[in-house]
């Protein structure tokens, strides 16, 4: 679908829609008609228990959160009564969407996306919602508002569910990412925390994390990774052989010496 008709056809829905529900209802009609099943096949691979999916390519999903944004950008209460009505009819499209638009709303309502992420986290069923809700729906928060993130990410961590624990840790790659980032003790308490988790799924959050910091800050990812050198957890020897690839070379050489093999 064109792009331009994918926006008049998400006008046409939201002027005929009464409620956030039906206005729901009508967005995964049209993702139902912009999907194809070689792409449900094709996330299906590569997002273990992705559930229900249509097949759509994500710049369409941007497309839709952006025009929705827009539309309600004067409502609040409608937008957020969206925004749950999206995730809650939990196909991966509507979640996409959901998150994308959770992105922008923290720059105006931090409390309430914090809030929101909070509601959303235990129905969390694979990689890419962990990542769309705390990478993006987080990004804005996270950056201007760590400790109202810090705070709950400090429970999460201590969730049995595993997708909970990996959001504590990947809303932290978009902290390199503000201008005047530098980081937090607090930053590095929560990756010191998730050192010890066995699950790869957080072992892989804590390697994209400390990639992103070494982008910035090399010299801080170094320290912290020399602190585990002489481990002899399996996961942590993996985060350490997988994080220090991002160090400059000789960063990585001096470390690469230090390893316990």
């Amino acid at each position: 679908m064109d792009n331009d008709i994918l926006r008049n056809s998400l006008r046409q829905a939201i002027t005929a829609a009464g409620s956030a529900n039906g206005l729901a209802n009508e967005i995964r009609s049209i993702c139902r008609r912009l999907g194809t099943p070689e792409n449900i096949k094709g996330a299906a691979r590569f997002i273990p228990g992705i559930g229900e999916s249509f097949g759509v390519q994500l710049p369409a999903l941007r497309i839709m959160a952006s025009e929705l944004l827009k539309e309600f950008k004067q409502d609040d209460e409608r937008l957020i009564a969206l925004v749950e009505c999206l995730w809650e009819n939990a196909s991966r499209e509507e979640r996409v969407i959901a998150a994308k638009m959770l992105e922008r709303m923290g720059k105006r309502m931090p409390e309430r996306v914090v809030e929101l992420v909070r509601k959303f986290s235990p129905s969390l069923r694979n990689w890419e919602e962990c990542d769309q809700l705390g990478a993006f729906g987080l990004r804005y928060v996270v950056q201007r508002r760590p400790e109202l993130v810090f705070a709950q990410c400090e429970q999460w961590q201590l969730d049995p569910q595993l997708w909970i624990r990996r959001l504590a840790v990947v809303n932290l790659t978009s902290l390199p990412k503000a201008k005047d980032y530098e980081p937090s003790s607090r930053e590095l308490a929560l990756l010191d925390v998730a050192m010890q988790d066995n699950a790869r799924e957080v072992q892989d959050g804590i390697i994209w994390a400390l990639r992103e910091m070494a982008k910035r800050h090399p010299a801080i990812v170094k320290r912290f990774l020399l602190r585990y050198v002489t481990t002899s957890h399996r996961g942590v020897k993996r985060v350490l052989r997988q994080a220090s690839k991002s160090l400059p070379l000789e960063m990585q050489q001096s470390l690469g010496d230090r390893l316990v093999s």
